[in-house]
């Protein structure tokens, strides 16, 4: 349902720098379809304690995934395995308003 835009191998994406460890990057064009496709997940990752933390994976499995926009500007990222997302912080509500 996705348009591939380009794929290549990198050791450093949003999040990870993986020095010696190769991954595949795939940038995909946006659809509202894909979004519609990920609302059906439970979520990328749940975190089940703080300390150790320990991860479930879910059905989404242990992927990274980054939203950019048009202009290439980070909105939210997930490095999904460690129990991390980082959303933008143009984007949070701001609570004292």
């Amino acid at each position: 349902m996705m348009t591939l835009e380009k794929q290549e191998i990198v050791c450093k994406w949003f999040g990870t720098i993986a020095p010696g460890r190769a991954a595949v990057r795939y940038t995909f064009l946006k659809k509202r379809e894909f979004f519609d496709y990920l609302s059906s997940f439970e979520s990328f990752f749940i975190v089940l304690s703080e300390k150790p933390y320990r991860v479930k994976k879910t059905d989404f499995g242990f992927d990274d995934i980054a939203f950019s926009d048009n202009n290439g500007e980070l909105l939210l990222f997930t490095t999904t395995h460690e129990g991390y997302a980082y959303l933008n912080k143009k984007y949070l509500k701001d609570e004292n308003r």
